[in-house]
């Protein structure tokens, strides 16, 4: 377990450097909006280089990436981030912090999110194959906070070459990536306890698109713009919402209802198993 781990975290952030360094020695800026997207599919290659390449028998496919079952947990993730959506600019605009405005172009926004919605879905399933995919079913038998704060841990590191990208290029001041990178941080949690809760990595996927698409468009078009320390406390709402709903649908549950169990193969390598699991 550890080899495959170690393995995947250097190939997955290899991989990314290789794609972001031509950004830092003076690559069209421009192509981000194509390299970004395709970028996302890195965990996944990374994930499926490790199960096809490191030793001992491997588990099958939906048993590895825990893409076997949709069942209610897409119902879940949405009806979450929907409701942080909805809570955000509500509790901002009750404190202070955001001022709510009305879209000037209502129809266009609304494709614009259709989209951005559409584009972020495809490209969050090379993400989440390869986060709470492989590497949350590969770290799960250690329980579930420590393996989705590893997983998380690592996710975050992961988004340091694009958040870099955007500071060099001028996109972003340094407060404003590390706000982005905490941003990350806190919905971590959250979109492995939709894993953990649905024993499939789907929930995830969509949570991931619904992250960067509605969020962003409600940042984008209902408030105005929220710059200077109220973005601090404006992106805040969304990471207690966040870490709020991650332990509301876990707990402090460490080890899931007999979901998981691992064995050694003949060469020492653990292999992780997934029997039914049943979450209540």
């Amino acid at each position: 377990m550890r080899r495959s781990a170690a393995v995947f975290t250097a190939l997955v952030l290899l991989l990314t450097a290789a794609v972001a360094a031509p950004f830092f020695v003076g690559a069209d800026p421009d192509l981000l909006m194509i390299v970004v997207p395709l970028g996302m599919f890195a965990p996944f290659v990374a994930a499926l280089a490790t199960w096809m390449l490191v030793a001992g028998r491997r588990p099958a496919f939906g048993e590895a990436f825990a893409t076997r079952r949709f069942g209610p947990g897409l119902l879940l993730a949405l009806v979450v981030f929907v409701a942080i959506a909805a809570l955000q600019p509500v509790i901002g605009t009750a404190l202070g912090i955001a001022e709510w405005r009305s879209p000037a172009d209502p129809v266009g926004v609304g494709l614009a999110l259709v989209a951005q919605f559409a584009i972020m879905l495809v490209a969050s399933i090379g993400e989440e194959l390869g986060w709470r995919g492989w590497l949350f079913t590969l770290l799960r038998p250690r329980g579930f906070w420590f393996t989705a704060l590893v997983t998380t841990a690592i996710w975050t590191v992961w988004h340091l070459p694009i958040v870099a990208i955007n500071v060099v290029q001028g996109f972003d001041s340094i407060g404003g990536a590390a706000l982005a990178l905490a941003s990350v941080a806190a919905v971590g949690p959250l979109f492995a306890a939709l894993r953990e809760r649905s024993g499939s990595v789907w929930p995830a996927v969509l949570a991931h698109a619904l992250m960067n698409s509605l969020l962003l468009a409600v940042d984008e078009h209902l408030v105005a713009p929220v710059e200077g320390a109220a973005r601090l406390a404006w992106l805040a709402i969304v990471w207690l919402l966040a870490l709020a709903a991650a332990f509301a649908l876990v707990g402090a549950r460490r080890r899931p209802a007999g979901s998981f169990s691992a064995s050694r193969t003949s060469d020492g390598l653990q292999r992780v198993r997934i029997t039914a699991v049943e979450q209540g």
